[in-house]
């Protein structure tokens, strides 16, 4: 699934796991480390919601005219803020857990969205794509009711934002949405990556540390 990532602990944990048991410091560590886990996968989940908002920034194509005409907005990946509200986290265990736009959290339509966006998608123009968009400009200059739409036509009308359409060059025969990879913006970048390290860090001192005393505060 491209619109996710995993927040998942690496190296030796599993024999670490393994070598202290059910005891005390076992249970401490899974405890401290679950908390600090289920702490990165909020901090995974808030910046990919400000990638969302910032797509522009983090170097995504700026928007084709026809699409700034349908959606109102520069903004790439900003329509409704369905997409944006539907990112979120979840832990699995206590080193692994998930972010990004998760089934079962999520709608399957924007599953479905967040997962195309992470790709190129390239799309073949057709007659009666051809045939929509001259119709279209005909309602735009005046000279087709608006009435007379029917099917896609009809919402992406009702769509627009500046009512300007204009008839696909006769040299267009693809149509390329770029890949806007927001999951690999919002996670792969140095300030996210040092937060949950610094959290894991604070989470295995907080083990091996004598009660009462402070060895650090998570960050958020």
């Amino acid at each position: 699934m491209g619109a996710r990532v995993d927040i998942k602990l690496t190296g030796q944990w599993a024999g670490l796991e393994k070598t202290l048991g059910t005891g005390r410091i076992a249970k401490r560590l899974r405890r401290e480390v679950g908390r600090a886990t289920k702490r990165n996968g909020e901090i995974a989940a808030r910046a990919i919601r400000k990638a969302v908002r910032s797509a522009t920034a983090e170097g995504a194509a700026p928007l084709a005219d026809l699409t700034i005409s349908i959606k109102g907005s520069r903004r790439p990946l900003i329509e409704s803020w369905g997409l944006h509200n539907s990112i979120t986290s979840r832990q699995l265990s206590w080193g692994h857990g998930i972010a990004g736009v998760l089934r079962g959290d999520a709608s399957e339509e924007h599953v479905r969205r967040a997962d195309a966006m992470h790709s190129t998608t390239i799309i073949k123009v057709t007659a009666a794509m051809r045939w929509m968009f001259f119709a279209l400009h005909l309602v735009s200059i005046g000279a087709r009711d608006p009435s007379r739409l029917t099917g896609r036509a009809a919402e992406l009308w009702a769509k627009s934002a500046t009512k300007e359409f204009y008839p696909l060059a006769a040299t267009t025969t693809w149509i390329t949405l770029p890949a806007r990879p927001f999951v690999k913006w919002g996670t792969e970048n140095p300030e996210t990556y040092a937060k949950s390290l610094h959290n894991w860090r604070i989470a295995i001192a907080r083990t091996f540390t004598v009660k009462g005393r402070t060895v650090g505060k998570f960050m958020y």
